[in-house]
C-alpha cells in the first residue's frame, strides 16, 4: 500500500491501522499519531477511515466479526467497476392489465468511491439511526450514501431520496445506482412514481424523474421484482432493463429489453453516469444541451433552430463542459459564447 497518498478504504486494509483504530497496542498508536501529524492533509484520511471503521464494525460485538464485516466492505468497493460490465440478454413484453400507476419515489445506498460520502451514526445503545433522512442533489451535483449494512447508494443529479427508519425501504424521485446487501429476512423495498421495486441483495439502476414519461429499471446483478400497482409482478434477470411508460389512454406497458452495452467499453450505457461518463447516442444537439446542464449545473439556449437539430454521437469522460462543446464540433460545426453562466449556441 502507498502510504503518501492512500485512500481511507486503503488504511482499513492495512493490520497496523485496524490495531491503531482498536487502540490495542501502543507501537501503533504512536506510529499513526506521528503518521498524521507528519502531513496535515493526511488528517481527514485517515478521520474518514476511522468514521468508515466505527461503521463497519459497530455491532460486531467479536473481533473476527468486526475483520469480517471490514474485508467485506473493501471487497464491495473492489467489485464495484466490475459490476458496471453487461452482456446483453433476449428482450421481452410485459403488458399490463390496469391503467393507472402508483404514484411515489424512491432509491437507497451505495459506493465508497466517488462523490459525497454520507455516513449513518451508531449510539451507544447498539441501534443504527440516521443523522439525516432526506438527502436532494442539484444540477451538477451527486451524492454518494453508505448504509450501516454495508448496502450504498449513488444518487444522480436534480434527485431526491426519503429513506425510512427501517433502512430497507426508501423512496426516489429522480435517479440512483443502489448496491444492496443481502439480506432474505429484510428485503429491500424501492417505491417510484410509478411501480415499486422489491430486492433481496443485488445491483441496479432506477430512472424515475417526476413530470417525465418514463420509469425505468436496470439490473446489473442478482434478481429484483417489479411490482406494478396492477400487482402482476415482473421479475427482471441480469443485464434486463424494465421501461414503463404510461398512456393515458392504452392500457399500461411494461417493457423488458437487454441492456445497452458499448461497443468499445463494453459496459451498460444505462449506467454510465455512475463512472462519471456521459454518452449520447444519435441524439440532436438541443436534447445533449438538456444533459449538459444537468451534468455541469449550467444553462444552455440557442438563438438557431437550425443548430438544435444537429445530430451526434460521442462519450465524454470527467471533460469540462467547453471540452465536451468543442469535441462536439469536429464532428458538426456550431458557434458559441458565454455570458456568464449561460452558453448561447448558434450556427457557426
Amino acid at each position: 500500500m502507498d502510504l503518501q497518498n492512500p485512500a481511507p478504504e486503503d488504511l482499513l486494509c492495512d493490520e497496523s491501522f485496524l490495531r491503531y483504530c482498536w487502540g490495542e497496542n501502543q507501537t501503533d498508536i504512536t506510529y499513526w499519531e506521528y503518521w498524521i501529524q507528519e502531513r496535515p492533509e493526511r488528517q481527514p484520511v485517515a478521520e474518514r477511515a476511522r468514521r468508515l471503521f466505527d461503521i463497519l464494525t459497530a455491532g460486531q460485538h467479536s473481533r473476527p466479526a468486526q475483520l469480517a464485516a471490514l474485508k467485506d466492505a473493501v471487497a464491495r468497493r473492489e467489485q464495484f467497476t466490475a459490476l458496471m460490465l453487461n452482456r446483453p440478454a433476449p428482450a421481452r413484453v410485459v403488458k399490463f392489465k390496469g391503467k393507472k400507476i402508483l404514484h411515489y419515489a424512491a432509491a437507497v445506498a451505495v459506493l465508497i468511491t466517488a462523490g459525497a460520502l454520507t455516513y449513518f451514526q451508531y449510539t451507544k445503545k447498539q441501534s443504527w439511526s440516521l443523522t439525516k433522512y432526506e438527502y436532494h442533489t442539484t444540477a451538477g451535483s451527486r451524492q454518494t450514501i453508505m448504509l450501516p449494512d454495508g448496502s450504498v447508494v449513488m444518487l444522480n443529479t436534480n434527485s431526491h431520496l426519503y429513506i425510512g427508519k427501517d433502512l430497507r425501504t426508501v423512496t426516489l424521485n429522480g435517479e440512483a445506482f443502489f448496491d444492496i446487501r443481502h439480506d432474505a429476512v429484510h428485503p429491500f423495498l424501492v417505491h417510484t412514481k410509478d411501480y415499486n421495486i422489491r430486492v433481496l441483495g443485488t445491483s441496479f439502476n432506477v430512472r424515475a424523474y417526476a413530470g417525465a414519461r418514463r420509469t425505468e429499471t436496470d439490473l446489473i446483478t442478482g434478481k429484483v421484482e417489479i411490482v406494478p400497482a396492477t400487482k402482476e409482478k415482473v421479475v427482471l434477470r441480469p443485464n434486463e432493463k424494465f421501461i414503463l411508460a404510461p398512456a393515458a389512454t392504452a392500457p399500461v406497458k411494461g417493457t423488458i429489453a437487454h441492456l445497452d452495452v458499448d461497443t468499445l467499453t463494453h459496459h451498460a450505457t444505462e449506467t454510465s453516469w455512475a463512472r462519471n461518463r456521459m454518452d449520447v447516442h444519435d441524439e440532436t444537439l438541443a436534447a445533449i444541451a438538456q444533459k449538459l446542464e444537468a451534468w455541469y449545473g449550467i444553462r444552455i439556449i440557442f438563438a438557431s433552430e437550425k443548430a438544435r437539430q444537429y445530430r451526434y454521437t460521442a462519450s465524454f469522460n470527467d471533460e469540462t463542459v467547453f471540452r465536451a462543446l468543442q469535441y462536439l464540433k469536429q464532428s458538426y460545426p456550431f458557434s458559441y459564447k458565454v455570458e456568464g453562466d449561460l452558453i448561447i449556441i448558434s450556427e457557426s
